[in-house]
């Protein structure tokens, strides 16, 4: 440390470079804080541009199956589309304990169908 100080050319200098160190890492500790806000708020806006149409609507099962990956749908199981992402899709099932489940546009196209909004604009 005594080599440090002398190097610097004394004490005040030592203090003013230790200063001048600790303003350029709470500057740079600052503008990463603000640099990761900003690129949180910018996935959060690409996230919602991409939510599918079909988000929050309700759909009903006409026809029985099973995905593949452990989700079985029986006749008149309802469900709500959570998120949709290409084809994947995330949606709750109604009456069931172990939501969410994750499963594919091209299975839930194939069983299930839409519930028109005016039958379920009470909830």
């Amino acid at each position: 440390m005594t080599r440090f100080i002398k190097s610097v050319g004394g004490p005040k200098n030592a203090l003013a470079l230790g200063g001048t160190a600790a303003l350029g890492i709470f500057a740079a500790g600052g503008a990463t804080y603000a640099g990761g806000q900003k690129a949180v708020k910018s996935i959060r806006l690409r996230l919602a541009s991409r939510t599918d149409p079909s988000a929050g609507k309700l759909f009903i099962v006409r026809e029985e199956g099973e995905d593949g990956n452990g989700l079985t749908l029986s006749v008149g199981s309802t469900y709500r589309v959570l998120e949709k992402d290409r084809e994947a899709v995330v949606i709750e099932l109604f009456d069931d304990d172990d939501n969410p489940y994750v499963t594919s546009a091209e299975f839930l196209e194939r069983v299930s169908m839409p519930i028109p909004e005016a039958e379920h604009a009470e909830e």
